[in-house]
């Protein structure tokens, strides 16, 4: 009788004890330092860094990494080509003609500014995270637009793979006119033009065996310019899709910005035209990001059409 009491014990504590190591081989941890929030796994390399470290800057996700540390994301701003690219971020284009978008290269600042009012983190054991953001838009210190931004971060899943909800609220404190480069076909449009909102742009090295999908479609031409609800842009390795939830307001305006040689993608909520708010007036945007972080998964992807 004692013997099957002990044996009992000897084997309940095994498979606590095989547990807890499972746990611990699977262990990821938070790195909080002024200005970012990164999220490492249990060799304590990063999965992905949130950046908000100067208040006058745009809040944004860099790097953000596969299972293989492949890089995904891409943020050089000594860089001479398109040094304001921020990885995964939001930014306008022109806000009553004030150019929000582009920074000074010497600088690093652009002529409108997006501060960062408040920044609220709640980060979980298990890797999930909410990130809640008040961020203001300004001309020459006077604000424009309020965003109430809510990003809410999955735990990474067994396969890897993260999801990200972005939320966005939108009010105009004075009579706003959001506008981007003319695209061809419009007065003075321009081959690059339409782009603005949330955007990706990828690390270079993925355009070498990564491509852009929605069902059938493959090529970037095929998919500039079309309001898709979603696009996927991977490979073997891994992968990236992004659905967006078009709202009432931005639904006839919102097109794929894609760029293949970047490699780059926006849901653009204005590729088709500008809009108007009235003082007082909301709207909103909002995504779901799935980051496919193991070949995998990002197989199942590519050969499943939603």
């Amino acid at each position: 009788m004692q013997n099957r009491f002990f044996n009992s014990v000897l084997t309940l504590l095994f498979f606590l004890l095989l547990h807890l190591f499972s746990l611990s081989a699977h262990a990821i941890s938070w790195r909080q330092q002024t200005g970012s929030l990164t999220l490492l796994d249990n060799n304590k390399a990063v999965i992905w860094r949130f950046n908000y470290k100067n208040k006058f800057d745009k809040p944004f996700f860099h790097p953000i990494y596969l299972a293989d540390r492949t890089l995904i994301t891409r943020h050089q701003p000594d860089s001479d080509e398109h040094p304001w690219h921020k990885g995964l971020w939001f930014s306008f284009k022109f806000i009553n003609g004030t150019n929000f978008w582009e920074e000074d290269k010497q600088t690093g600042v652009s002529d409108g500014t997006t501060l960062l009012s408040d920044i609220d983190l709640t980060l979980n054991d298990d890797g999930s995270a909410i990130i809640k953001l008040i961020l203001l838009y300004q001309i020459h210190k006077h604000s424009m637009i309020s965003e109430k931004r809510i990003i809410s971060v999955s735990a990474p899943k067994k396969d890897g793979s993260l999801d990200i909800d972005w939320m966005a609220d939108f009010t105009a404190l004075e009579a706003v006119h959001l506008s981007r480069t003319p695209i061809l076909g419009e007065k003075n449009g321009r081959s690059y033009g339409g782009y603005a909102g949330l955007s990706w742009r990828f690390s270079p090295e993925l355009k070498k065996y990564w491509q852009f999908s929605y069902q059938q479609n493959t090529l970037a031409k095929q998919i500039h310019g079309k309001n898709l609800p979603w696009l996927y842009y991977g490979g073997d390795n891994g992968g990236v899709q992004i659905s967006n939830n078009q709202s009432s307001v931005t639904k006839q305006t919102e097109a794929w910005y894609v760029s293949q040689y970047m490699p780059f993608i926006s849901p653009a909520f204005l590729f088709a035209g500008d809009q108007y708010f009235k003082q007082g007036e909301s709207w909103s945007l909002s995504y779901q990001i799935q980051i496919f972080r193991q070949p995998t998964a990002a197989a199942l992807r590519l050969t499943t059409d939603r």
